[in-house]
């Protein structure tokens, strides 16, 4: 069978959501940093300002070595993680492909809390290798907030302000 560029994107739309929810659940981030490529990966999404904020994420440099590249690592990405989402009463995540376009696609997320609620939706546009692995992430927030993490921490949003995820 032959692996086309729409599979590819309808598999990582699909693993994405469910291997973040693992990785919250669990605290192993190994099945999510399978879903990206082993060099750094570029991460561009609006910061608390509602300014651009580009950064990388990579494996720690050897011992003793700085990797100039590198903005994050893959273990400070799930410290991150971890705390950021567990202090907004994170249940789960679930992603799907919208559509392809070559080796880029556009995702759609929505994080759930425990009530079953969506309380923030997101939509990537995701670069990905011939092999299916995640090269670069572009998030684009809630059009009403003015970062991912206002969005996130908001305690309700109303129709009309750029939610289109419902709770089923």
């Amino acid at each position: 069978m032959t692996t086309t560029k729409k599979s590819i994107a309808a598999s990582i739309g699909s693993a994405y959501g469910a291997e973040m929810t693992k990785a919250i659940a669990s605290g192993d981030i190994s099945g999510f940093r399978a879903l990206f490529i082993d060099e750094p990966v570029l991460v561009v999404l609006q910061n608390a300002v509602g300014e651009e904020a580009e950064f990388t994420i990579a494996d720690a440099a050897p011992e003793g070595e700085i990797d100039p590249v590198v903005t994050m690592t893959w273990d400070d990405f799930r410290d991150m993680a971890l705390k950021d989402l567990k202090d907004q009463d994170y249940s789960k995540t679930e992603t799907q492909c919208l559509g392809t376009l070559g080796n880029r696609m556009i995702m759609e997320s929505g994080r759930f809390d425990t009530s079953g609620n969506v309380y923030l939706e997101t939509y990537q546009l995701i670069s990905f290798d011939d092999q299916g692995k995640i090269t670069a992430v572009e998030i684009f927030a809630d059009p009403a907030a003015t970062s991912l993490f206002e969005a996130a921490t908001a305690s309700t949003v109303e129709k009309g302000d750029g939610a289109v995820l419902a709770a089923e």
